[in-house]
């Protein structure tokens, strides 16, 4: 009988179990790839998703998906990347609702204004306990 597992991180498995594992290490995305991913996916599904048209009422600057990249979302995958996205969003979608007109470029400051202070953490988890 063969067992398949996944996990984030090795440090929670206890010691005696990972003696026991094959264990294969895949690569995460880049920063790049996840630039590279917003621009097919992230953005325009959660613009849509929120009802803000993109271009229009919400645009993501190169610098500004980058500071979420590197300052907010450290671990390997995209799920941090399109949940902080989906927050900025959320944000516009409320400002809209609230009867501003005014287009939204995403840049650092914004990004800074809207998720606060950066996570430092290694693994993409909040230090704030």
């Amino acid at each position: 009988m063969i067992f398949i597992a996944t996990a984030n991180w090795m440090d929670p498995i206890p010691e005696p179990l990972r003696d026991r594992m094959e264990i294969i290490e895949l690569p995460g995305y880049t920063g790049e790839e996840r630039s590279t991913l917003r621009i097919a996916t992230l953005i325009p599904k959660q613009a849509t998703e929120h009802g803000i048209k993109l271009g229009e009422q919400i645009e993501f600057t190169e610098e500004g998906l980058k500071e979420i990249i590197h300052s907010f979302t450290r671990e390997a995958g995209v799920r941090n990347l399109e949940r902080e996205i989906g927050t900025i969003t959320r944000k516009q979608a409320r400002r809209i609702a609230e009867g501003s007109t005014e287009k939204m470029t995403v840049t650092p400051e914004i990004v800074r204004e809207f998720l606060g202070v950066p996570n430092s953490a290694p693994n993409g988890k909040s230090t704030s306990g």
